[in-house]
């Protein structure tokens, strides 16, 4: 295995340097990796960083994606088909119809499953967050019955409190 002397001298030396930003750094501002023969990273921490956040940004749906399926057991889905859903919805809520739009990294847009358990693109709509967690664990017309309920409990409190 061929090794570049600097790199070795670096390595005796107690410092590395980093390809991305050229910088000479501490053996602690690098991840540790065990298949590498130093035993470092090629890149130190705060560039693999900024790398990741860079290629999450560029790449949006999909990283939602590899989130959802690092959950899921069986049909995985891909950048494509969130996109797809997303589309589909026309920007609204599937459950109350309120517009919705895509801030990265806020939150306001749920992938939720009518059926749960099946995480196919059939079975996923664009929800918010009120009505996702709302849900919960129940089917599109438990929610319905509870929100029909809570809508009724509101209108008797307002009534009592007259």
């Amino acid at each position: 295995m061929y090794r570049d002397k600097k790199r070795i001298e670096q390595y005796n030396s107690g410092v590395w340097e980093c390809n991305i930003c050229k910088k000479e750094l501490q053996f602690d501002a690098f991840c540790k990796v065990k298949s590498y023969w130093s035993g470092l990273d090629y890149m130190c921490r705060k560039c693999s960083t900024e790398r990741r956040l860079k290629w999450k940004r560029a790449n949006y749906w999909q990283n939602r994606a590899n989130d959802m399926n690092r959950r899921a057991s069986i049909n995985y889905l891909n950048g494509n088909d969130l996109e797809l859903i997303w589309k589909r919805s026309a920007h609204k809520c599937y459950y109350c119809g309120v517009a919705l739009e895509y801030h990265q990294g806020d939150g306001n847009i749920h992938f939720d499953h009518v059926i749960n358990g099946l995480n196919d693109k059939d079975n996923l709509v664009i929800s918010c967050f009120r009505c996702n967690t709302l849900k919960s664990d129940a089917t599109a017309e438990e929610l319905i019955m509870i929100a029909e309920k809570i809508v009724a409990y509101n209108k008797n409190k307002s009534k009592a409190s007259i």
